[in-house]
């Protein structure tokens, strides 16, 4: 069976991936869609209100595009990929720095006297 692919970290209108700074920051409309920051922008046009373009509702933003909060979910689930991916290089890099059985036996067996064992 095929994995299903993770798309939470892009946006499904400029297709760009989410940042945790800078102009693809994740903001969430009351409708509960997620658009960056750079769309909710576009999308204004400078107006008092957005439609949003997954479900078409109408949104007032009284302070531009600060009128939306950041989707938190969207950026603690960001940094989480992060110190997982973090981990599993650790891991790779200690597994790296160990010894093979194979190695750590046929290091002992030199450190053997012949005479005693």
């Amino acid at each position: 069976m095929a994995e299903k692919e993770d798309h939470s970290a892009e946006y499904s209108v400029c297709f760009e991936e989410f940042e945790e700074i800078g102009d693809h920051v994740p903001w969430i409309l009351p409708c509960s869609h997620t658009l960056c920051h750079n769309c909710i922008k576009v999308l204004l046009h400078g107006g008092l209100q957005i439609e949003c373009p997954e479900c078409k509702k109408q949104h007032p933003a009284l302070d531009s595009e600060k009128s939306f909060p950041q989707n938190k979910y969207i950026l603690e689930n960001m940094r989480l990929r992060v110190r997982i991916a973090r981990l599993g290089q650790a891991d790779k890099n200690a597994e790296k720095r160990q010894p093979s059985k194979d190695n750590s036996a046929s290091a002992k067996n030199d450190e053997s006297c012949q005479d005693h064992g």
